[in-house]
């Protein structure tokens, strides 16, 4: 009878147990319900036709070798719930593309993920405290290794998986750059070891000792720098693979050439740049930073104070980058002011006596220009002209209009309008500027009051005429 291709767990299954599916390599699909806790050692090794597993957030453990040998498992989600990868738990998963370790787990143990040879990044977050022995060994296609800031036990710098209490660098890959700046001393056992595209690597003064098995199978690996000399540094024969160790040259007190350098991030003005070096013989880097540059780069401006004849305006440009402002002096208004006994321009607004007509303003302005309603509208050449309406002139310049006792902007005075800023003098209103404006008809008074709202009532009954301004 042939084997199942695909098996479902029972609901309430608590354990998959060592050696559960061992060897049943026509299996390709694993569905695990959310009751199991663990993974047993060895549970699906050698399903080399695997393809997928489902691994529920009840898992918490995933024992030794439990997947390992899974040639054709192309990605896996370990859950939140897993504080422990065995030791060689995904060694050989040798399709593997994509790894993503949760902020639960605590350890990872020997070879984890030997073998990944498609695995191209891996991030170690703040959780892990223990890193066994080759856990990403014969990782070849690896090209970046990060740990999470919080971690308080491993960092990472230049590529490079560093135990930061021992000093010691205990995974790399083919883009690693060993830092020179202390914190490592000791490059630890199977650091390199199947980085088959490294061709070289610089081990800084700091660097005291090379353990074994450090490049193992790295076949193309041919000169080692040293910064120190042979005196100053112990390197494990055995660090060295034996099949390739006569095409190595090891060179001691090697001194950097650097090159002329190039610019890695360019300076702005909100942040300083990076200029970085590289060695032209053992290919180690080092930065220069570059200071902050004065180019703003800045947008088109906005008019935040309109000008008029008798003041200046403003235009404010903001920085795209750094959002610095500067601003610029528009200059005053040229032509002709408004001047007649029922129109006159003044501080900024246009003054008319109630019940003109747009035809009536704008023969006082002048040719080409018209009237907007508060909406925007033009107004029509027999509507009446109001408080809070705006005459464009012809050079393009933007007046507000006021009618004293106006504060409806309907262009009449009417007991509405007495009745809004009694109602104003009292709190019960809040008027916007020219609003403001229109009501203040009691030239004694810097706010608006009860013998504005009378005045104005006295000019709605014919009793009163209201000055222009």
């Amino acid at each position: 009878m042939p084997e199942n291709t695909s098996i479902i767990l029972k609901e309430g299954t608590k354990g998959i147990a060592a050696f559960a599916f061992y060897g049943r390599t026509s299996l390709t699909s694993v569905n695990i319900p959310d009751s199991v806790t663990s993974i047993g050692d060895w549970a699906f090794y050698l399903c080399t036709s695997l393809t997928s597993v489902n691994i529920p957030d009840s898992v918490m453990s995933i024992g030794e070798r439990a997947f390992s040998g899974c040639l054709s498992l192309t990605s896996v989600n370990i859950p939140d719930g897993v504080t422990s990868i065995g030791e060689a738990a995904f060694s050989g998963c040798r399709s593997f593309t994509a790894l993503n370790i949760p902020n639960s787990v605590t350890s990872i143990g020997w070879d984890a993920f030997s073998g990944c040879s498609l695995l191209t990044s891996v991030n170690i977050p703040d959780s892990v405290t223990c890193i066994g022995l080759g856990a990403f060994s014969y990782c070849s296609s690896l090209t970046a290794i990060s740990v999470s800031s919080g971690n308080s036990v491993y960092h990472s710098e230049g590529n490079c998986l560093i135990h930061t209490k021992s000093k010691a660098l205990i995974s790399g890959c083919k883009n690693s750059l060993i830092p020179s700046d202390g914190s490592v001393t000791r490059i630890g056992y199977f650091a390199f070891s199947g980085c088959t595209d490294l061709a070289s690597v610089y081990i800084p003064e700091s660097v005291k000792s090379i353990d074994w098995g450090v490049f193992f199978d790295c076949i193309n690996l041919t000169d080692v720098y040293c910064s120190g000399s042979e005196d100053e540094i112990e390197i494990d024969h055995y660090s060295l693979d034996g099949d390739c160790y006569e095409n190595i040259t090891i060179h001691y007190n090697h001194t950097h050439t650097w090159n002329k350098g190039t610019v890695t991030k360019a300076a702005t003005c909100a942040a300083v740049g990076v200029k970085t070096y590289t060695c032209t013989a053992c290919g180690a880097t080092k930065t220069e930073s570059l200071a902050k540059i004065n180019d703003h780069k800045w947008d088109d401006g906005v008019v935040t104070k309109e000008p008029t004849k008798t003041s200046k305006g403003v235009k404010t440009y903001t920085c795209t980058v750094c959002e610095k402002i500067k601003l610029e002096t528009i200059p005053k208004l040229t032509g002709s002011v408004i001047d007649t006994n029922t129109v006159k321009e003044k501080d900024d607004s246009v003054y008319t006596v109630p019940n003109l007509t747009a035809v009536d303003v704008i023969m006082a302005a002048g040719t080409g220009a018209k009237i907007l309603k508060a909406d925007g509208k033009e107004l029509g050449n027999k509507e009446k002209v109001g408080s809070g309406m705006t005459l464009v002139k012809s050079d393009g310049t933007k007046i507000t209009i006021i009618v004293k006792g106006d504060n409806d902007g309907n262009g009449e005075i009417t007991a509405s309008d007495a009745r809004l800023a009694l109602r104003t003098a009292v709190g019960l209103e809040k008027p916007n500027n020219w609003q403001k404006n229109a009501s203040l008809v009691d030239s004694s008074k810097a706010d608006i009051t009860a013998a504005d709202a009378r005045l104005i009532l006295r000019a709605a009954v014919k009793l009163e005429t209201l000055n222009l301004y």
